[in-house]
């Protein structure tokens, strides 16, 4: 098997045997929402858009990837 060399320094080396990971729109519709959750993680609730609304969107949040069209689907949006 042929390694490629992808990088190098002086004290490491990383190769491959040609397989690189090539992201894929679920994997960045999840990292999309995995930011939006940490984002909203501690949001007052006297802070606008207000505690319900948001409550409801990290609901829709959580199950934007269980939805039968992910990752083609409409990302969930804040009600204001």
């Amino acid at each position: 098997m042929t390694l490629n060399t992808i990088s190098e320094t002086a004290t490491h080396k990383v190769e491959s045997a040609g397989i690189l990971y090539v992201s894929t729109k679920s994997d960045t519709e999840r990292q999309w929402q995995e930011s939006e959750l940490l984002r909203t993680d501690n949001w007052p609730d006297d802070r606008p858009p207000g505690g319900v609304v948001m409550l409801a969107y990290r609901v829709e949040l959580r199950d934007y990837n269980n939805q039968p069209d992910f990752p083609n689907g409409t990302r969930p949006e804040i009600e204001e």
